[in-house]
């Protein structure tokens, strides 16, 4: 009788393995279900997910926009058709002699779809436009209604600086004295 009670052990353990082993990869699946639905696990391949752009900072390069009275500045970074980063945004207010630079920055966020863009200015304005030659057009609304074209270029920080220090000179000037900048985020 031992050797029954040995063989039917033997014959119940390759089944409590296997039952073991489904409930293991069960629960991997689980797991990898729930992190992709919330976002935590990307997974790839069959081009219907959506991806977002890093949140990394982006460094070094973006695009410039300058005017008589504004200087914009976008840095951003792009996975697929999404953008995202953030934009500095200098305009001119008042009437001199007590013209004053407000400077913001705000994040920005977007789409890029062959020639077609739409930037979001995080609580300012959403703009929409095209790309064109390296850089981008954007319709922004006026006041009066209508939209006002604004060309975007690729340039550096260093541009950037330059197109600040004109404008700046420029209300100083205005002024016929040098004015502090105001800042608010």
């Amino acid at each position: 009788m031992p050797e029954d009670s040995k063989s039917e052990s033997t014959a119940t353990r390759p089944r409590s393995w296997w039952r073991w082993l489904f409930y293991l990869v069960a629960l991997i699946l689980i797991a990898v279900l729930v992190l992709s639905i919330t976002g935590h696990l990307r997974l790839t391949g069959g081009g219907g997910s959506k991806s977002t752009p890093t949140t990394a900072s982006p460094v070094g390069s973006g695009y410039l926009a300058a005017t008589a009275m504004s200087v914009i500045f976008i840095q951003w970074n792009q996975l697929g058709t999404d953008v995202a980063g953030v934009a500095q945004l200098d305009t001119v207010e008042n009437q001199p002699p007590s013209q004053v630079m407000s400077v913001k920055t705000t994040t920005v966020t977007g789409q890029i779809n062959k020639s077609n863009i739409s930037v979001n200015f995080q609580g300012f304005v959403e703009v929409f436009g095209t790309m064109s030659g390296g850089g981008f057009i954007l319709d922004f609304p006026q006041p009066d209604g209508s939209l006002a074209p604004v060309t975007f270029r690729r340039a550096s920080a260093s541009d950037y600086n330059e197109a600040f220090a004109k404008i700046r000179g420029q209300v100083s000037r205005a002024n016929g004295t040098p004015r502090q900048t105001t800042s608010t985020s």
